[in-house]
């Protein structure tokens, strides 16, 4: 089984993870951090634009988050089903 941490480390170059205490268990969140730990950001040109889009957010960019279409190309892989475990 692939871990969603270590998703979140390959593709969003991310630095936090949060878990709910009460619907993850201990065992679970032990596995998930070991594997997000282990993980390293696999730089592609679609991984930097996802991430460019959330630091888009992050910065409070009012023209980008005004933007409707925003996150779309990113809904219409969703919906494809292109993202997976």
């Amino acid at each position: 089984m692939k871990s969603w941490g270590a998703w979140l480390r390959r593709v969003l170059n991310a630095n936090v993870v949060g878990f709910g205490g009460k619907i993850c268990g201990e065992f679970l969140m032990a596995d998930t951090m070991l594997a997000f730990l282990k993980a390293e950001y696999e730089a592609t040109p679609e991984h930097d634009a996802l991430v460019a889009k959330l630091d888009a957010i992050n910065q409070a960019d009012p023209e980008a988050q005004a933007d409707p279409h925003f996150f779309d190309e990113f809904i219409e892989k969703w919906d494809r089903g292109e993202y997976h475990d």
